[in-house]
């Protein structure tokens, strides 16, 4: 550590390797598991979901990302960004993980106990909370306006 409390390049230079090193042997592990187990696992169907995902996320969700984050800079006031910020990363985080549930995927016509709920009103009802939040934020935090 340096003076200031700081990690010094060294030091951050070796857990980066460190990390790598982990990471890679924790891939190599589920790709090897993967391959020895391809009766349970279909390697094919798992490599279409793996590419297909690539492919989404780059053609799709980082260039909304990008319009995202240029609209918010262009738009919103130096002062809200980083709650509008916030409310967004939460709406999406949102949004993402209820995709399954709000897909159906899953519910099948002869149990109808599977996903018996609205969970597009549910979706709804969630978001609206996360902005009503942030609203209540951006009020709070709002800068008073000088007499003048």
């Amino acid at each position: 550590m340096t003076a200031s409390g700081r990690r010094s390049p060294r030091s951050r230079r070796r857990a980066f390797w460190v990390g790598q090193g982990l990471g890679g042997a924790l891939i190599a592990f589920g790709v090897v598991g993967l391959l020895l187990n391809a009766g349970a696992t279909e390697p094919a169907s798992w490599a279409a979901f793996f590419f297909g995902a690539l492919l989404a996320h780059d053609l799709l969700i980082v260039p909304l990302v990008a319009l995202a984050g240029l609209a918010t800079v262009r738009l919103v006031p130096a002062w809200a960004r980083p709650t509008v910020q916030g409310a967004l990363v939460v709406s999406a985080i949102v949004a993402l993980f209820s995709i399954p549930v709000v897909g159906g995927f899953g519910r099948l016509a002869d149990n109808p106990s599977l996903l018996p709920g609205d969970y597009l009103r549910d979706l709804a009802i969630v978001e609206a909370a996360i902005w009503v939040v942030a609203a209540g934020l951006l009020v709070y935090a709002r800068p008073a306006r000088r007499a003048g």
